[in-house]
C-alpha cells in the first residue's frame, strides 16, 4: 500500500540536512502531526477510508540511509487504518523528519536508531 521506494533525489535531500527547531513541544508536535498526516496521504495509492493517527511524540533518532550515510532527524510514529475489499487494515509507520520536514517513511531507510 505504501510504496517503500525512495528516489536518488530524495535520499539526497535527506542527507544534506539538519535538523533545526524553535517551536515549544506543543506547537512543535501539532505541527509535525499534521506534516506527517499529509506525508503519509501523499504515499498511499488511495485515502479513502483511511485514518491516520499519530501516536506518542517527537523523538530524536539518526537516520541510515541505504547508501549507508546517516544524519542526525526526527521521528513520529503514526498508525494507519483503512479500508479495504477484504475488511480493515492497520498498521504503524515511522515518519522521519530532516527540519521540520518530513523525508522519509521507516521503511525507506536501511534504519532509524533512537538518539
Amino acid at each position: 500500500m505504501i510504496g517503500k521506494m525512495v528516489t536518488a533525489a530524495a535520499a539526497a535531500f535527506v542527507f544534506s540536512l539538519a535538523p533545526v527547531s524553535a517551536e515549544g513541544p506543543k506547537e512543535k508536535r501539532e505541527a509535525y502531526a499534521d506534516s506527517a498526516r499529509e506525508f503519509v496521504e501523499s504515499r498511499l495509492e488511495t485515502t479513502t477510508g483511511c485514518r491516520i493517527v499519530v501516536k506518542g511524540d517527537v523523538y530524536d533518532v539518526v537516520a541510515v540511509g541505504r547508501d549507508g550515510r546517516s544524519a542526525d532527524a526526527e521521528a513520529l510514529t503514526v498508525r494507519v487504518t483503512a479500508r479495504t475489499n477484504g475488511g480493515r487494515i492497520s498498521f504503524y509507520d515511522t515518519v522521519v523528519f530532516i527540519e521540520g520536514e518530513p523525508v522519509a517513511l521507516e521503511g525507506d531507510l536501511l534504519r532509524i536508531v533512537e538518539a
